[in-house]
């Protein structure tokens, strides 16, 4: 019997997966009209699937991305890079002087990456979130029900969805923000997450 693979982290797509096997190799799986899951050869220390689109970065620092390329999200810029996220039609990374930049579609402002220091970002359908170097929060893009509408406070972490957004506070709690209508932005309190 063969043992179970092993694998580092795995990032969720549109209709896809990919993983970060222990040897550092990537594996994807799932729908496939646009190349998603044809993985690229070679050693990587992450990466992130997005609507149509995935990224990973190289052990040498550089991003590969494969499958549509509708909008550029293909077109990786030189450099190295310390994070990505694929986002809708989009992707932004992380520089290694803790600057951002973001390229694809931007019928909503959403490669507009702001200027500043960043420890990462999150890139969603059509927005954005990062947390600054001092843990505060800032949005950008497509804002129909209030996803960029970042809260104040300090924060750990941050994730971008379709329409709205959440973050892990400092405090460890959660707060989430934008479109609500199915309860996505419903966080759990203190209490409730604990049991």
């Amino acid at each position: 019997m063969r043992p179970p693979a092993r694998f580092k982290s795995v990032s969720a797509g549109g209709d896809y997966t990919c993983a970060l096997r222990a040897d550092n190799t990537l594996t994807c799986w799932g729908f496939n009209p646009f190349g998603q899951t044809n993985a690229f050869a070679g050693s990587f220390k992450s990466v992130s699937a997005g609507a149509d689109q995935a990224c990973a970065v190289r052990l040498d620092d550089t991003l590969a991305c494969w499958g549509a390329n509708f909008d550029g999200q293909l077109n990786v810029p030189a450099g190295a890079f310390k994070s990505v996220s694929s986002g809708g039609d989009h992707v932004c990374a992380v520089k290694p002087d803790d600057t951002l930049i973001c390229w694809g579609r931007n019928q909503s402002g959403q490669t507009n990456a702001p200027a500043g220091s960043f420890k990462s970002v999150s890139a969603g359908a059509r927005h954005n979130c990062a947390v600054k170097a001092d843990d505060t929060l800032t949005c950008w893009g497509d804002n129909p029900s209030g996803g960029t509408n970042a809260p104040a406070g300090s924060f750990k972490s941050v994730s971008a969805g379709g329409f709205h957004s959440c973050g892990v506070k400092a405090d460890d709690t959660l707060a989430c923000w934008g479109d609500g209508d199915d309860g996505e932005t419903n966080a759990p309190s203190p209490d409730l997450a604990a049991r």
